[in-house]
């Protein structure tokens, strides 16, 4: 059989279906799908959401800020400011106490960073003060002497430049009880605001952006500010700052302070079925799919359209495109649903002619390529909390040398503790980071499978039989 080719009658370019970030996603705007969690914060009842990596965080964050009007305002935290604050307060002590106080007082910046921006508040009675207040703060943070002994270099926001300072002081050392006093009257200031319009700030990528400062405690920085910004969000009804965060980052948060808070989080999920699952990632696919090719099905969903452009291509089909089988794929995360697409349409598009031989080379390269990257995804997700216990090349190393599909607790631990020179309880542990990361699954009775990543997973059970994740095989050297 032999036929010109060309997957979807689109161009060749690279990443046709989307790019797994959101932020560089040409069709996101188009092609998103909404799960209920944008009206959540639009009528303010959800700040908080939880999510693994790539289920779609920071695409709620992207589309949100498309929701920008006349009466809705939508910024974004600026989180590099925290390392030049503790340079120029020049602080010893990162107690959770002082982390706090930073935290509210870059929040209160923020807040009023994007109130300053809405107009009708300029003729309130309150804002002479509260320039007043911020004429302070600016003070403080543009002492230009100390920041040159200390070569420190901070974001200035660009609001303050219009404010007229009544003076400069050059020689000012900023304290904690300053900021304090400013953080008290800028609370009740806003507190007794009649703001008509809506102001959101989001808070995206938090977990990497604090775990690439060094110097900063990762718990009770994360802690310090999910605590001020859930305060903060309780003043006004029209000023909620929105939370993304990963689910692995915010469950591994202790505290007294933080457990009510993490408890009432929204944990993102495609579906609290399968069947409801299938459909909403099939819509997904759907859209994607119409805007790149020229044949538009109206009355075809996103998975027949697949077959149609490759399962019927050969005879006998050759490839796989079931619903189940590139959700099982690819974690039931949309960025790897687009990452698996643009794998297939990278590989099936460099073919000439079409035959089952070149469909099936073509299946496998598209499948080692996703593996590849699948891999690193994980590695990104869980290297910190595994390499406290273990070297993750080494893990990885050890795992492929030992062949391990479906085994159980016995057979891991009989060979990982020998090999990586770890404990039995290590090594449990271990596998318990690898099923909160996908990796592993537990097959029930009838070959049920429970992964992590489906909303309706169950608990870790060390005695269950484990399986690995299928989207690793081909790295792994198992196919």
């Amino acid at each position: 059989m032999n036929k010109p080719f060309q997957f979807f009658n689109i161009n060749r370019e690279d990443r046709p279906f989307g790019d797994r970030a959101a932020e560089k996603d040409k069709l996101l705007d188009d092609c998103f799908i909404d799960l209920g969690y944008l009206n959540n914060i639009l009528n303010g009842s959800q700040t908080l959401f939880a999510g693994p990596k790539g289920v779609g965080k920071s695409a709620i964050a992207k589309y949100l800020r498309n929701q920008k009007t006349h009466s809705t305002f939508v910024s974004d935290f600026n989180k590099q400011r925290f390392e030049g604050l503790f340079n120029l307060l020049h602080l010893e002590n990162r107690s959770f106490s002082v982390l706090t106080i930073l935290s509210e007082m870059l929040l209160y910046l923020s807040v009023f960073e994007s109130l300053a921006g809405d107009n009708s508040l300029y003729f309130t009675s309150e804002w002479p003060e509260i320039e007043k207040c911020l004429n302070t703060f600016y003070i403080h943070i543009t002492n230009k002497r100390l920041m040159q002994e200390r070569k420190i270099e901070i974001d200035i926001p660009k609001i303050f430049s219009k404010f007229s300072l009544s003076e400069k002081i050059e020689n000012i050392s900023p304290t904690l009880i300053q900021f304090q006093a400013i953080i008290s009257r800028l609370e009740k200031l806003l507190a007794s605001i009649a703001i008509k319009n809506r102001h959101f700030i989001i808070v995206d990528n938090i977990d990497d952006d604090y775990g690439n400062v060094p110097s900063l405690d990762y718990n009770n920085g994360i802690t310090a500010l999910l605590t001020k910004i859930d305060h903060i969000n309780t003043l006004h009804q029209n000023i909620k700052i929105v939370v993304f965060i990963r689910t692995d980052i915010l469950d591994g948060l202790y505290g007294s302070n933080i457990s009510k808070i993490t408890g009432n989080a929204a944990r993102i999920s495609w579906g609290n079925t399968t069947a409801e699952a299938v459909e909403n990632f099939s819509s997904m696919i759907q859209k994607r799919v119409n805007k790149l090719t020229t044949r538009q099905f109206s009355d075809k969903d996103g998975w027949t359209q697949l077959y149609e452009e490759i399962w019927d291509r050969a005879n006998p089909p050759t490839v796989n495109l079931t619903p189940e089988n590139i959700l099982d794929m690819t974690q039931w995360r949309p960025r790897d649903i687009v990452e698996w697409l643009n794998s297939i349409h990278l590989h099936y598009s460099k073919l000439k002619s079409i035959n089952t031989n070149n469909l099936v080379q073509a299946g496998y390269n598209s499948e080692r390529a996703y593996s590849n990257y699948f891999l690193s995804e994980l590695r990104d997700a869980s290297h910190v909390e595994i390499c406290q216990i273990v070297d993750f090349n080494n893990l990885i190393s050890a795992w492929k040398t030992l062949r391990l599909i479906n085994f159980n607790k016995s057979t891991w631990t009989k060979h990982m503790c020998k090999k990586l020179s770890i404990s039995e309880i290590d090594s449990i542990k271990v596998l318990e980071i690898l099923y909160n990361h996908g990796v592993i699954g537990i097959i029930r009775e009838k070959n049920f499978q429970i992964w992590s990543y489906r909303g309706h997973h169950g608990e870790f059970d060390e005695n269950a039989t484990l399986l690995l994740h299928k989207g690793l095989y081909k790295n792994f050297g198992f196919q």
